[in-house]
């Protein structure tokens, strides 16, 4: 099997590799330098939350498009060239999106969900629904985070947060 050899053989040195965009299927892949394979690959965040940009696991995707076994450890991606951090930056927002709350403008219960309209760092002004209390969650003494009703993450820096918006998530931690 392709991925006992490629175990066997490790990826000490993160300079032994390359990450690209394959044009035909739009999908990463990882090319060892040493040798002429070709592994297609998904990033994954081990500590989404606290370490966003470090601990990054390229991990094999099998044909049938389950994640297998990591293949790299990347222990900070600002080891990484321009080219291949920002790939990887890239597909990790496309598959664990986490936005940046600066400012939260307004938090309103409608029916069994409540409507959260913020103002984040990548998207600007945006409106998102929560299901439950449970969706927030206070991880540190300073970063809190929202999980909408479709999945996607939300930080927020309680030390970077203005007092209005405070006082709109007080009553959720």
């Amino acid at each position: 099997m392709l991925f006992d050899s490629l175990v066997k053989q490790g990826f000490e040195d993160i300079n032994q590799i390359t990450v690209y965009r394959d044009t035909s299927d739009n999908r990463l892949k990882l090319k060892r330098n040493d040798i002429n394979e070709v592994y297609p690959i998904k990033p994954i965040r081990y500590f989404p939350y606290t370490g966003d940009e470090y601990y990054i696991g390229l991990f094999l995707v099998e044909p049938d498009g389950r994640t297998q076994k990591e293949l790299v450890l990347i222990s900070d991606l600002k080891r990484l060239d321009e080219n291949t951090r920002k790939l990887i930056e890239e597909e990790l927002n496309k598959i664990q999106p986490i936005l940046n709350i600066k400012k939260i403008l307004l938090v309103k219960d409608v029916g069994k969900f409540t409507r959260w309209q913020v103002y984040t760092k990548e998207e600007g002004e945006l409106t998102f629904e929560l299901m439950s209390e449970r969706d927030v969650n206070q991880i540190s003494s300073s970063l809190v985070v929202v999980k909408d009703s479709k999945n996607t993450n939300y930080k927020i820096n309680l030390l970077k947060l203005d007092e209005k918006s405070q006082s709109q998530l007080e009553i959720y931690l």
